[in-house]
């Protein structure tokens, strides 16, 4: 796996070591999914959501589904887990994105050609120390 310069720059190496931990011991795994398989619901780590912060993006869908994703102005690029059914992608939210509700946005293409369309809101929150994580 490998991660873009500018976001371990950006966040430091701290900040993604302790996501990509978190991804890892979170239970990625999911049981009985088959190629036919629904998307599951979009997951974020951590679940509160704080300004300047890393984001681990995790959706349950089959190894053989492409999917295309936006949150905040910008585009999500998902690659596939270990376990061949979760995806998963990295995002920053901005130190001076403003505070309050956003949308997250993916749609999961599946091999028989059926497509889903994921939105959840997510509600940015104010960071309270002064320094990024």
């Amino acid at each position: 796996m490998s991660i873009s310069i500018p976001f371990a720059a950006r966040f430091g190496s701290a900040a993604l070591s302790a996501c990509l931990l978190t991804a890892s011991l979170s239970g990625l795994s999911a049981s009985g999914i088959d190629a036919q398989a629904q998307p599951s619901e979009i997951v974020l780590t951590p679940a509160i959501v704080v300004a300047g912060s890393p984001e681990l993006i995790r959706i349950d869908a089959p190894a053989s589904a492409k999917l295309d994703g936006e949150w905040l102005g910008r585009k999500l690029a998902f690659f596939l887990g270990h376990d061949n059914r979760t995806w998963l992608a990295l995002a920053g939210v901005d130190v001076e994105a403003p505070t309050g509700p956003s949308q997250i946005k993916i749609t999961a293409r599946l091999e028989n050609g059926e497509s889903r369309d994921l939105v959840r809101t997510i509600e940015i929150s104010r960071r309270t120390t002064g320094r990024a994580p």
